[in-house]
């Protein structure tokens, strides 16, 4: 245990590698600690993590709901990238969108009139 504790910086090498009973004391509750913490980490990544389609859809309710209702259906595909010509014209949800990471970086525009009229 000491050796761990010296390794990580919790107590001071000793060249006698004689040590109190306070560096012990020190050392058995930093190693407690980092212990409980990666128990703590394993439960977390032992869970699911939560989807992008999840997490964009969630982000639109937050912005969107209050104000709007459910009116608003994020994953219909009513939008189109204004640069992109016949025949590559693609129809995308508003939550592709998001998830592409291209919401910003695009001109979208859309023909669906419920859909489109309060975001636009």
């Amino acid at each position: 245990m000491t050796d761990w504790a010296v390794a990580n910086d919790f107590i001071s090498a000793r060249a006698d590698n004689v040590y109190s009973a306070t560096d012990y004391q020190l050392a058995l509750k930093a190693l407690q600690k980092q212990q409980q913490e990666l128990g703590w980490a394993s439960e977390v990544l032992a869970g699911s993590a939560p989807i992008r389609k999840e997490l964009a859809l969630s982000a639109f309710k937050k912005v969107f709901e209050k104000q709007y209702g459910k009116r608003i259906d994020f994953e219909k595909k009513v939008m189109q990238d204004s640069q992109e010509l016949w025949p590559f014209n693609v129809a995308y949800s508003l939550a592709d969108i998001y998830m592409s990471g291209e919401l910003f970086t695009k001109v979208w525009v859309g023909g669906h009139k419920d859909q489109v009229q309060h975001l636009m």
